[in-house]
């Protein structure tokens, strides 16, 4: 059976900014009607695979907070 994640990931690696790739994801399982987490507004099987699938270095780089800057409880702590 072929896996359903890999032509999204293969997008993903190719597109600018993952939030448009994740409303689509969102859409077209709204359309699938999967079910549908109130609470988040937003698809389980959307974040399973968000959290389960390694994404490119560089959009993980961008995301991560910078060392210098942390929470303002860790700095005071």
């Amino acid at each position: 059976m072929r896996r359903p994640c890999t032509p999204a990931r293969a997008h993903l690696r190719r597109s600018r900014s993952i939030g448009r790739w994740v409303r689509g994801a969102e859409r077209r399982a709204r359309r699938k009607n999967a079910d549908f987490d109130l609470q988040t507004g937003r698809t389980l099987w959307l974040y399973s695979h968000l959290m389960t699938e390694p994404f490119p270095r560089s959009t993980r780089m961008r995301a991560s907070r910078s060392r210098r800057h942390r929470h303002r409880s860790e700095a005071t702590s």
